[in-house]
């Protein structure tokens, strides 16, 4: 609520705070991404990955 808050403000903060989750959220991915390789199951997390996203589960 408060982040909507200070978007719908617009507030430096908000735009600040939201490029922060954006980057933790793609830093947390790209390692999960490699892990996959590295393990030679990325075809397995990919499907996980796309049907999780399909759900609604994951989205941030």
């Amino acid at each position: 609520a408060y982040l909507h808050h200070l978007d719908r403000c617009g507030e430096m903060l908000g735009l600040m705070l939201a490029s922060l989750h954006n980057l933790h959220y793609y830093l947390n991915l790209m390692r999960e991404v490699r892990a996959a390789l590295e393990a030679g199951s990325f075809d397995a997390f990919a499907a996980r990955f796309a049907a999780d996203r399909a759900r609604g589960v994951g989205d941030g």
